[in-house]
């Protein structure tokens, strides 16, 4: 099974779309407001500069995406 965590805030429209794409098609997330500190110290260590920012991993392999993408999403997830 895959497991996907969502960095982003409240108040980023493109997170705001992003969790609702994923409500709809069934991709159960943990999300992670980077606006609560202990989440952005995490989300630095990252080194990545946009938001909403995508983890998919599995046992397999973890995968990367940043921006809203539910394409790119989707083809990972059903991989």
């Amino acid at each position: 099974m895959k497991n996907i965590i969502v960095y982003g805030t409240e108040w980023c429209s493109y997170c705001v779309k992003l969790k609702k794409w994923l409500k709809e098609n069934n991709y159960g997330y943990e999300f992670k407001d980077i606006d609560n500190e202990e989440n952005n110290k995490e989300f630095d260590t990252l080194e990545v500069q946009g938001i909403p920012f995508v983890i998919i991993n599995d046992n397999k392999s973890t995968h990367t995406v940043e921006g809203f993408n539910p394409e790119k999403i989707k083809k990972i997830m059903v991989s």
